[in-house]
C-alpha cells in the first residue's frame, strides 16, 4: 500500500506542476498529420470529420445501417427443445 500511495501522490503533484508551467506539449516529428476528411457512404451520405487518413469510402453509415434505422430483423430462435417440438409438431 505504501508504494501505491507514494505513486499516486507523486503522479498528482507532477501533473499539477506541469499544467501550471504550461509544459504539456506533444513531441515533435512522431505524430501523423491530422486533416479534415470526407467520409462517403455507398448510400450517398457524406460526413466531414477530422482524421489522419484522407478521403474515405464506406459501405454503411448511421443513416443506412439496419441497426440505427430500425430495420434490423431479430428472429427469436428457440433452444433445442423448441426445435424438437416444431420438427415433430408437438408445439
Amino acid at each position: 500500500m505504501k508504494n501505491k500511495e507514494k505513486y499516486d501522490m507523486m503522479k498528482s503533484s507532477q501533473i499539477i506542476s506541469t499544467q501550471e508551467r504550461g509544459e504539456l506539449k506533444m513531441k515533435e516529428g512522431i505524430h501523423p498529420n491530422y486533416n479534415q476528411t470526407t467520409i462517403t457512404c455507398a448510400c450517398g451520405n457524406i460526413l466531414e470529420v477530422g482524421s489522419t487518413k484522407t478521403d474515405l469510402k464506406v459501405d454503411v453509415c448511421s443513416k443506412c445501417h439496419p441497426f440505427w434505422t430500425g430495420n434490423l430483423r431479430q428472429e427469436t430462435v428457440g433452444g433445442r427443445a423448441d426445435k424438437f417440438k416444431k420438427k415433430y409438431g408437438l408445439a
